[in-house]
């Protein structure tokens, strides 16, 4: 691929793909090349001007910082402070017998910031429309198709459509739990918007699995219908073995990683 653009070739390390593929096949070998979710921010990559024009991708709400409107000052609440001030000196003519016991005078506390104020939350702004919404990856900014859709499933696997350079490969699919370097728990935040007013929260699990199948019907509808393809994944989920074989992530040769993987 070119910068991480998938679904394209660089030209510079691959400049006769075909003929390179003809000469894999011929050796009775296939060539299997990877294809993330994440999409290259960029306005003059096909895919990711086609995904803005179809509205494909994962939103996010437009939330904003604003006063609670429930929170009320507390009948209790002081808004200032004084303390003793410890510069003032008693006057040369202060009479004790005829003015009483000298006492220090008070003045404002400056380090004490008493006026209340409501607490700030954090709200829905309903009025504005949900946004794109992009994470960091491979490519830099990125932006993530909704694969719970299965219109954009559908435009994502028009991509596999045969075009003179692509009919000879398999595909493996990589980073689609989605894997977002910058997000919670290096994925997607839980509150971002997929097809119904779905949030991601509810739909994590199956994402990648998802991907997966739209890639596999990618293969399996365009590029060599009535076979099954060799389409591999990270992500999986139950009926993950439908479209394809799975393998159990970037594991270390050791006994804890072992037992993580046996279960699965």
């Amino acid at each position: 691929m070119a910068e991480f653009r998938y679904h394209t070739w660089n030209d510079k390390y691959f400049p006769h793909p075909k003929e390179m593929l003809e000469e894999l096949k011929a050796g009775g070998r296939e060539m299997v090349t990877i294809v993330d979710p994440h999409i290259k921010q960029d306005t003059t990559y096909f895919v990711y001007s086609e995904g803005l024009e179809r509205d494909v991708f994962v939103k996010k709400r437009a939330y904003e910082m604003i006063a609670d409107p429930e929170d009320e000052k507390p009948a209790n609440w002081n808004d200032t402070e004084t303390i003793l001030d410890l510069e003032a000196v008693k006057p040369e003519e202060w009479n004790d017998d005829e003015d009483g016991e000298w006492v220090v005078p008070t003045k404002p506390n400056p380090d004490y910031s008493g006026h209340w104020r409501p607490r700030v939350i954090t709200t829905w702004n309903k009025e504005k429309p949900d946004e794109v919404y992009n994470g960091h990856c491979w490519p830099g900014t990125s932006v993530y198709p909704d694969f719970t859709n299965s219109t954009v499933r559908e435009w994502w696997a028009s991509y596999f459509k045969p075009d003179g350079t692509n009919a000879g490969f398999y595909t493996w699919n990589d980073m689609n739990e989605p894997s977002v370097f910058n997000g919670p728990e290096v994925s997607m935040d839980r509150d971002l918007i997929h097809s119904g007013n779905v949030e991601h929260r509810d739909v994590h699990n199956i994402y990648g699995q998802y991907f997966h199948r739209a890639t596999f019907e990618g293969h399996a509808n365009h590029r060599r219908p009535g076979q099954r393809p060799f389409v591999l994944t990270r992500s999986f989920y139950v009926g993950s073995h439908m479209y394809g074989p799975m393998w159990t992530g970037d594991n270390e040769a050791n006994w804890a990683h072992l037992q993580a993987v046996l279960p699965m």
